[in-house]
């Protein structure tokens, strides 16, 4: 009970660090992380529910854009993370091809109905949900679309949707958030200098005391 209470205390602290950081030094790579960290809470994939900190920032990043479009929406949201104009664009693409592959449609539909709202051809869109980073050999692009449309959104995937997204992503979403999750926090462990909140035998006495009282 100690460790798990330890290492949630410990996750919390770092995503309201992050958040206070970003909003005090704003940059696009803590920006893009704070988007990362948003998408492993919709995945169900952290063990921990997401602080009022972050919850608060991506009210604030939806608000900024609650006047557009999905699709601007989508834009200002990859913007904000500092990419390139191109990666821009198919972020956004990305993003919309998923609101409809995850409604269970096949891809080559969806391609093809991004490619007429985005006023561009399939081959655009389906180089921008192919395309692979070159030091990772993973659908970069595909993968943060992902994440865009969830925060974008504001949904968390249901277990179907999980498998939907793992075959596309072809790995397994819950696992590759987790581990984007524990390098974040290696990245900036020395940076923010964090520790976990000890917890006293009282503080477990009582968890036992209120959860016999709440039984009885």
């Amino acid at each position: 009970m100690t460790d798990e209470f330890e290492k949630i205390n410990f996750d919390e602290m770092f995503e309201q660090t992050l958040v206070r950081d970003h909003m005090e030094n704003p940059t696009p790579d803590k920006a893009a992380e704070l988007l990362e960290l948003a998408a492993a809470h919709k995945t169900n994939s952290l063990s921990y529910e997401m602080t009022e900190e972050l919850r608060q920032y991506l009210i604030d990043c939806a608000q900024e854009y609650a006047q557009g479009t999905s699709v601007e929406k989508a834009f200002g949201t990859a913007k904000r993370m500092g990419r390139p104009s191109q990666e821009q664009k198919h972020i956004s693409m990305n993003a919309h091809t998923w609101g409809i592959v995850l409604k269970g449609e096949k891809v080559l539909y969806a391609l093809e109905e991004t490619a007429d709202v985005f006023n561009t051809t399939y081959d655009t869109t389906k180089f921008a949900w192919e395309r692979k980073n070159h030091d990772m050999g993973e659908r970069e692009m595909c993968r943060v679309g992902l994440d865009v449309f969830l925060v974008m959104n504001n949904r968390k995937l249901t277990p179907e949707e999980e498998k939907i997204a793992t075959k596309y992503l072809k790995e397994e979403v819950s696992v590759s958030a987790i581990k984007k999750h524990n390098h974040l926090q290696k990245k900036y462990k020395e940076r923010y200098k964090l520790k976990p909140v000890k917890r006293t035998v009282a503080d477990e006495s009582f968890d036992e005391f209120d959860s016999n009282s709440t039984d009885g």
